[in-house]
């Protein structure tokens, strides 16, 4: 079976973006075609003064340096990471009254971060024929940080805060135990940002010093720091953006899952395996799917490889906690839908400071699921599932949530019956052309 190329990655595309205009002179972004949704977002950033440029299979950036403008009325994208870069660039200017613009779900969230993050209380808002409007100036103070129960600190808040350091010639240091999605920071470094990163804990214990320390009551909990200092130019240098994890672990799921794929190796090239953002992988393996990667590459601030798949046998249920859970929450649909197919009782359990938050998606997922056989429960940390061999079809419906939908579209290509999904969400926006991918392999 041939190679499968994906589209790039969306946050680190949404990130480059940024240092593209940071950076004063040209990005060249290598084998990168703007989506749908880096190209809203890119047009936004022109606004600020980057310049795009499409040659053939690249993308040329060409930005202004920390020199940019702000425009006063900033258009909310509908990407939660590309609405928090986009309110740490404005928050280098505490002096105007900016206007926000946008749907009122967009504006709900805008109001939301610009609250927690950075302690902005919105001034006013308004309705006209352009749509829903909030005005709010940006503090002179440091947005907030604060680390949640498992240990980590938001990425969001954290990619923000770290923006805002780097165009206000800041020092941030910041830490917790157990960095998420920690990419952007490599991606700093890779562009010359003065950033470090510091481990402490036991981790650089011996075993004996171990002992001596748990003896002593000595805390010896593993913390990481993160210290942005002034940085006074970012480094022009050309970039690689990989593979988007959440498509591949549609198209792995399928490979895994389906009994028709015995025998049948599928690779998809490039995919970003950072630890931190691609944990569904080791989930998978951890059932008992095989899913091995390629040569490993760690270029340009982060590590990609090639993964490689292929249905193996039926896969094994597992309690998986939220140290590996929290890596791929993403993709905890697809982890759900292996566990419908694995012999035995699973327990997925989501990290407890965002139980609240997740459990809606865990009813949708819960409702849902239990139409193609398994038994599925939703409790206070997460599901659990007790999983069937074959799996029926059903009328699902994602609730405009585009990685159900395209974890539906998984389902319906090795289930049993005829699958009817609604609801999809902008998912072609956000997953240009996968279906169509997972429809080919389907049938190859």
């Amino acid at each position: 079976m041939e190679d499968i190329v994906l589209n790039p990655d969306r946050e680190l595309s949404e990130d480059v973006l940024v240092l593209g205009l940071l950076v004063n002179g040209r990005t060249t972004l290598d084998d990168f075609k703007l989506t749908d949704r880096t190209r809203a977002f890119a047009e936004t950033l022109q606004e600020f003064g980057l310049k795009v440029e499409e040659k053939g299979s690249s993308t040329i950036l060409t930005g202004v340096g920390f020199g940019y403008k702000v425009p006063t009325l900033l258009h909310i994208p509908e990407s939660d990471n590309a609405m928090s870069l986009l309110f740490a660039l404005a928050s280098k200017d505490t002096e105007t009254l900016y206007s926000a613009t946008g749907s009122a779900e967009d504006l709900k969230r805008a109001k939301t971060f610009l609250s927690e993050v950075f302690g902005v209380k919105v001034e006013s808002e308004s309705d006209s024929e352009a749509g829903k409007t909030i005005s709010f100036h940006f503090e002179h103070v440091l947005p907030l940080l604060k680390e949640t129960r498992e240990g980590c600190i938001p990425y969001l808040a954290k990619n923000a805060v770290l923006v805002n350091a780097l165009v206000l010639g800041r020092t941030v240091e910041m830490e917790e135990r157990s960095p998420v999605r920690s990419s952007f920071v490599e991606m700093l470094t890779y562009f010359g940002a003065q950033v470090q990163v510091q481990t402490t804990g036991m981790q650089e214990m011996s075993e004996l010093e171990r002992r001596i320390a748990k003896a002593r009551g000595v805390k010896t909990e593993r913390r990481v720091k993160t210290i942005i200092s002034e940085t006074k130019i970012l480094t022009s240098r050309d970039y690689f953006v990989p593979s988007d994890p959440t498509e591949a672990c549609a198209l792995v799921i399928l490979s895994v899952l389906s009994p028709a794929f015995k025998g049948k190796k599928i690779t998809i090239k490039n995919v970003l395996i950072a630890g931190d953002r691609a944990g569904a992988f080791s989930a998978l393996r951890r059932m008992g799917a095989k899913v091995d990667f390629g040569t490993r590459h760690e270029r340009y601030g982060t590590a990609y490889a090639d993964v490689v798949s292929v249905y193996d046998k039926r896969l094994s249920s597992r309690r998986l906690a939220e140290d590996i859970l929290c890596t791929c929450l993403e993709e905890y649909p697809f982890i759900a839908l292996a566990a419908c197919t694995a012999d035995g009782e699973s327990i997925l359990r989501i990290p407890d400071s965002l139980s609240k938050e997740l459990r809606p998606r865990c009813e949708t997922l819960a409702r849902n699921l239990k139409q193609t056989g398994a038994s599925i429960g939703v409790y206070d940390e997460g599901l659990v599932v007790r999983g069937r061999e074959e799996l029926d079809a059903g009328h699902f419906d994602a609730e405009n949530d585009p990685v159900l939908g395209l974890m539906f579209h998984s389902v319906a290509l090795f289930s049993q019956g005829e699958t009817v999904i609604e609801n999809e969400g902008n998912m072609d926006v956000v997953f240009p052309d996968v279906v169509r991918k997972l429809e080919e392999i389907a049938k190859s």
